[in-house]
This record gives structure tokens, sequence and C-alpha cells, in this order.
């Protein structure tokens, strides 16, 4: 029993579209963190250009300031700020939680004291004064501290966090103000100042996947998204203006708007010993005369999910307390305007499965792969009655070969107008094969940004999340050696087992073609293999729809049958 060539050519090539797709959007779409040289960041003096040194100062009959943690909390966060760099050092969301349940941390904790609204001056180390706190209102919370240069000039600065009680944006207004004396520009590299994002976005991990856990830079201006292409050395500086830039998970973003003061942005993910990872942003605001003088800036930072109804508000001032318009937050999670449409129409399907009929995104998934067979079932009949009747041909499809003595050429003009008076187009066993493909590519993207769909449990204990591979036993330290396995999974050899069945039942007549009898077996083994490591969500959707083709080839065969007794 043999499979035609027709046939296993469409699952040969589909097996090659799922792997390509698959390793573009590797490429294109999900971040490789790579490692680079260790980098220190331990010193604590603040080097300026003439050789000034920048250190707190206290009026001698002041009490002394020691570094103090304070607690807040909105609606959307639980804060915590620190008096050492007036920045946050914890920013937990209260609506989304860890596999633990707790809170998620939106701030990744370090002992370099690189935390949101640090700020450099001319060193590659963080400030590290002791701040005076002053919360003004229900919202706004003020650091203030002074630095002294060496030579007596007094810079005062002022850090005043505003939080709307409703919203994941929130403001950092950054003042500095000549006290006493003339300061020049701080930064030797072209600005006044830095202020950094972060050390890295949270919640505390050891190692990313980078498919299914992962960090990277994401930056938007007037031309749309785009990611900063970031050399060997792992740091890039980009002198072009930008509307705002993000570090990025598959769900959470840390989204930062600079000022238009600003004139560069520093992406840093050089490696630092005794860290897991390191995602930092830089931006570096434009050099201007301090001299007896002060400067104001304003910092907007949303940090939430990547979710549609989050992400939008900031299109129109209406919807937001800071009145930020087409800020096109919601490009984090656009699949592209070929996909675009295709992967709303599902995720509005799977949502309407899910709160409709039952709570269970698994079987969502089953009654969407149902459903779009059932659309495509004219081209499906067409296909698998196409099928049999080259099934029907091979007598005579083997005796042209014998009249043709291996001259493929008289071969195929003999098969060709035997296909036409039999009224057999044999593209039509492929078109359904290519639309399943489309869907299938748009199914993975959807589990892959998707909000709604992290999480989503099929079989409590079993599937637990549909948007990551299922796990039935895991190696720990072990891998599968080449394939880098690193876990028995369920569905993959659900999938295996169904896939199987497939081929023999479409198989045709016995044939002499010993090339097709390998590829019958091969083509299954190649799509395990592909799909082995994807979202189970994916497997599922393959797993239900090749159920369904089954059973399709089963009623158009006794059909056929019928006809022709």
């Amino acid at each position: 029993m043999k499979l035609n060539k027709t046939i296993l050519t469409a699952g040969a090539a589909a097996g090659v579209i799922i792997v390509g797709v698959l390793y573009l959007y590797s490429v294109f779409f999900m971040p490789v963190t790579d490692i680079a040289k260790d980098v220190s960041l331990e010193a604590k003096t603040q080097v300026l250009p003439e050789k000034l040194i920048l250190t707190p100062y206290q009026e001698e009959d002041s009490p002394k300031l020691n570094q103090r943690a304070i607690s807040e909390e909105t609606n959307q966060f639980f804060i915590k700020f620190s008096t050492e760099g007036g920045v946050i050092t914890s920013l937990m969301l209260k609506n989304h939680h860890n596999g633990d349940g707790g809170a998620l941390e939106m701030v990744f904790p370090n002992n370099m004291n690189i935390y949101p609204g640090i700020l450099y001056f001319n060193s590659t180390n963080p400030e590290n004064g002791i701040y005076s706190y002053n919360k003004i209102g229900n919202n706004s919370y003020v650091f203030t501290i002074t630095y002294q240069t060496d030579r007596g000039d007094l810079l005062q600065i002022t850090k005043n966090w505003i939080f709307d009680p409703e919203d994941y944006l929130f403001s950092l207004e950054v003042d500095l103000k000549v006290v006493e004396g003339e300061i020049p520009q701080l930064n030797e590299s072209g600005g006044l100042y830095s202020l950094a994002t972060g050390f890295e976005l949270g919640p505390v991990y050891e190692t990313l996947d980078n498919r299914y856990d992962f960090r990277k830079f994401t930056i938007y201006a007037d031309q749309g998204k785009g990611y900063p292409k970031i050399s060997s050395s792992k740091y890039l500086r980009n002198d072009e203006p930008i509307l705002w830039a993000a570090v990025e998970s598959k769900y959470f973003a840390a989204i930062t708007i600079p000022p238009s003061t600003l004139t560069g942005t520093e992406y840093d993910r050089r490696k630092i010993e005794g860290t897991p990872g390191h995602h930092e942003i830089r931006f570096i605001r434009q050099a201007e005369d301090l001299s007896s003088g002060s400067v104001s800036d304003n910092f907007y930072f949303y940090m939430g999910p990547k979710r549609k109804g989050e992400l939008t508000a900031y299109n129109s001032s209406e919807n937001n307390s800071f009145g930020f318009s087409e800020m096109g937050f919601e490009s984090l999670i656009d699949p592209g305007k070929l996909l675009r449409p295709i992967v709303n129409l599902f995720g509005a399907l799977l949502r309407q499965f899910y709160f409709r009929l039952i709570p269970n995104y698994g079987i969502a998934i089953i009654f969407l792969a149902i459903i779009i067979k059932l659309l495509i079932y004219p081209l499906s009949k067409k296909s698998i009655w196409t099928n049999i009747k080259i099934r029907s041909l091979q007598p005579e499809l083997m005796k042209f070969k014998k009249e043709a003595a291996g001259d493929r050429s008289v071969f195929k003009q003999k098969q060709n107008e035997l296909y036409m008076e039999e009224g057999i187009k044999p593209i039509m066993s492929v078109l359904p094969l290519i639309l399943q493909l489309l869907v299938f590519v748009a199914l993975y993207r959807l589990l892959g940004t998707d909000f709604d769909m992290m999480g989503a449990v099929f079989i409590p204990g079993i599937i637990p999340d549909l948007s990551l591979p299922d796990t039935l036993i895991a190696f720990n330290n072990y891998s599968v050696p080449v394939l880098g396995w690193k876990a028995l999974r369920l569905l993959p050899f659900l999938m295996l087992a169904v896939t199987f069945v497939q081929t023999r039942i479409t198989q045709p007549p016995d044939s002499a073609d010993k090339n097709m009898s390998r590829a019958s077996w091969l083509i299954p083994i190649l799509i395990f293999v592909v799909l082995y490591k994807l979202p189970s969500g994916v497997v599922l959707y393959w797993i239900s729809q090749t159920v369904v083709s089954i059973i399709e080839h089963f009623i158009v065969s006794r059909n056929l049958e019928k006809e022709n007794r």
C-alpha cells in the first residue's frame, strides 16, 4: 500500500513549509539571548567632565538620611520605592499572578541598584545617593537629593512619581536645579544625563528558553515598530528619534515614553556576572548648560499586560488619564497584515466558545478545528474523491510506466491524458492542505501572542497551559541529543498515531515505488519532530483536524462506493 505522489509531495512540502515558517518566526519574532563578556558595574562615585566628583551633600545640622523602603499601592500595583536613588525596586501587578499564585513582579531585583528611574551621569555606574521622601496627596511620591561637586557647586535633583489609581501608565518628572555655583553639561557622551528603565524585566527567572519565555527590545517611531539591531558587543546606541521603547516578554511589557529632549537611546544586554540576564534601556537627555538654571523632563512608563484592551487605550486621549493618543502600543501584539484578520477571527471564535459554551480553551480549539473542516468540506471532498480516483487508476498507470520504458516524458503525457479523460485535477488534493497550513500558522501566532491564552488549561495536571508544550515526564538536566527534547510529551505521540492512521487509510493499492512507501512513513515522523516542541494548543488542533479528516475520508469513500454499485 503506497500513497500517491501528489499527496506525498504535498505532505512533504507542508512539512518543509512548517519548518521554514517556524524558523523564520524564531529568527524575526523570538529573540535570542546571547552571552557577552562579563561587565562590572560596582563603582560608586560619579566622574564628571573636567574631573569633577559628584557626591551626596547634606547641611551639617540636618539629620543623616538612611536608605529605606517605602510601600504604596494603587488599584493596579503594589509599589516599593527605595530612597537610594529615588527608584522603584518592586512593582507587582495586583490582577496578574505568577505560577505560585502571587502577584506578578515587573521589576527584576539586582545588586547594582539599576531600577526604573535611576540616573547615570558621566559614568557606567548609576547614582547611589540617598534621597529624602515626601508624599503629596494620594498619588504623588517625591524624592529629592542635593549633589555637590568637588569644587563646591550644588545640584538639586527631584524625582516626582505620579500614579493614576486605575492606570497601568504612570509618570516620572525629573527636575535638575543648580542651587549654588555653575555646572555645565553633566554627561560627556553628549547628554545632560541618562535615565534607565531598570536592569531587566521581571519576574525573576534562572534561564530563558527564548521561545516561550524571552526578553527583547522593541522600539516605535514614525515608521512604525522595529527592533534594535544589536551587534555582537550586545550594546547599541541609537540617535534616531523614537516615540517609545520597550522591553517585552511573551505576555507583558515595560514601555517607556521619553521626553522630547531625548538625544539618544542605549540598549544594553551585556551579560553581567552573577545575573541570568540583562535588558536595560537608557534614555540620554540632550545636553543643556545648567549654569545657574534648571531643567525639567517627563518620562512615562507603561508596565502591564500585552492585552489589546489595555494597549489600545492609549490611542485615544479619552480612554487614558494622561491624554495620550495614537501611541501604537498594540503593535507589540500585531501578527502582521497577512495573518492579522485570521488571528483576530480565531481569537474571537475561541473566546465565543469559551464564554458561551464551555470555559475550556482546549475544547474551544477542538470546536474550531471541526468548524474549519466543515467550512472547507467541499474542497476536502473533492480532494478525497481525487485521491480515491487516482487509486482506482493505479493498474493503468503501472501499464503506462512499463510501456514508457523509463521515458518520463512519455509516461507523463499519457498520465495527463488519462487524468483529463477522467476529470481529475491533482491540484485539488493540495488546496485543503494549503488552507490548513495557513490556519496552523495563524493559530501558532495566536497562542504566542494572545494574552487570554496565558495559562489556558485543557486537562488539569496533564495539559495545564495550551500556550506551552505539554509535559508528561520532565527529563530534568537531561536532553535528547541533537533534538534537544527535555521532556516526554503526550500530545505529540497522539498526533503521530493519528497521522499514521491517516496515511494508511488514504494509501492507494500496491505499487512498486519504494520511495513512495518510505515517504508514507517518513512524513508523519517529520511532522512529529517539527511539532514536538510547539504549544500544546497547536498540536491539539492538528490532532483534531486529522481525526476529522479520517472521518471525512470514510464518509466520502462509502458514498462513492454506493454510487459505483
